[in-house]
């Protein structure tokens, strides 16, 4: 019996130390995640499926003759440099960052403001979450299996 709870406790804290680890599941969340706003982007609506307002009449024109058949906010991508999306994975603490600053370029698309409508192209849909909420189960499934087998 001795024995057994030796084993068992080796195994425990075999997933305790597999577990500490989230780097892969935020990884592959936030890749998901940003995929999913990339998606919207390209179709030109926001996280509840409603198409982007453009700034006005004359502006939508313009746009329409210098990217044809293109969304909005979707030509130059500058929606989703690296200095307006902010994916971050803090490497002491595991917190899961991903959003917009308020301020700048995408914060004022995000929030709207003044003469530009709000275009809540960031976030987190539904069907991401589900996503990674699997993403997560798989993930402890998987750690759990190679710890107790």
């Amino acid at each position: 019996m001795a024995k057994t709870l030796r084993s068992l406790n080796r195994d425990v804290d075999k997933a305790i130390r597999g577990l500490e680890n989230m780097t892969e599941p935020i990884g592959d969340s936030l890749d998901h995640v940003e995929e999913d706003i990339e998606r919207r982007i390209d179709r030109g609506v926001d996280i509840e499926g409603s198409k982007f307002k453009p700034l006005s009449a004359k502006y939508k024109k313009r746009k329409a003759k210098k990217f044809p058949g293109m969304p909005i906010l979707k030509a130059t991508r500058t929606m989703l440099s690296g200095a307006n999306i902010r994916r971050r994975i803090g490497k002491k603490t595991g917190k899961l960052t991903y959003g917009v600053g308020k301020g700048d370029y995408a914060g004022f698309h995000q929030e709207g403001g003044g003469k530009l409508p709000r275009r809540a192209f960031g976030g987190v849909s539904d069907d991401a979450a589900n996503k990674v909420e699997k993403i997560f189960g798989d993930w402890t499934g998987d750690v759990l299996d190679k710890s107790f087998n």
